[in-house]
């Protein structure tokens, strides 16, 4: 997927436009990842709005292009994996990454929605410099758009979240994450921040 930066015409207001690639296949599959796409979307747009949750405005499919995209609030900062990458977050930097990063699952998750993947990436601080908030991004919605992980396993050797940051069910393959992964996924993100490493890499 890429993110642009657009303008609302309707509102005057600056807005982040996420364009999502549908893998190739049969026209009957990607029928499926569409209808699939448009039901997580419309599920996390309905969410009540939590200021720890990016906040989706639109989503659809542009019949002309035939591409899928989502509108949503524009962010200034930077991600989680960006911030590490440039050093150490202190004690209560990270305490408070958590605990809002924690918030926004908790919004969802009574609503049935579950992210499928935290990870640094998608953990948005705000501001320049200091922290002014936490905000989610993705929440239930890039995943549908990957085929499933036995597929992807079988077909292309893919797998459709971060194996790093993938709770136990998803290494099992198992279709249904519950929000348990995502608190545990979540963890992982605090150890990392807390210790300065993975508690396991991706080839342990």
């Amino acid at each position: 997927s890429v993110v642009y930066r657009g303008v609302d015409r309707n509102l005057g207001r600056a807005v982040a436009i996420k364009v999502v690639s549908v893998p190739a296949g049969h026209a009957a599959q990607r029928d499926e990842l569409r209808a699939r796409f448009r039901r997580e979307a419309g599920a996390a747009a309905s969410t009540p709005h939590h200021p720890n949750v990016v906040q989706i405005y639109d989503y659809g499919t542009d019949p002309q292009l035939d591409l899928d995209f989502i509108v949503m609030e524009l962010l200034e900062g930077r991600d989680l994996k960006q911030a590490m990458a440039a050093g150490a977050l202190s004690l209560p930097e990270s305490v408070r990454v958590l605990r809002e990063a924690a918030r926004g699952l908790a919004a969802g998750h009574p609503a049935g929605v579950v992210h499928r993947d935290v990870k640094p990436a998608n953990v948005f601080l705000t501001g320049q410099g200091e922290i002014e908030s936490v905000c989610l991004l993705d929440f239930g919605i890039a995943k549908p758009l990957e085929a499933d992980p036995e597929h992807d396993l079988t077909r292309t050797g893919h797998v459709a979240y971060s194996p790093a940051y993938a709770s136990p069910e998803q290494l099992r393959g198992e279709r249904s994450p519950t929000p348990g992964s995502d608190v545990y996924q979540l963890g992982l993100i605090g150890y990392e921040m807390l210790a300065g490493e993975r508690p396991y890499d991706e080839w342990d």
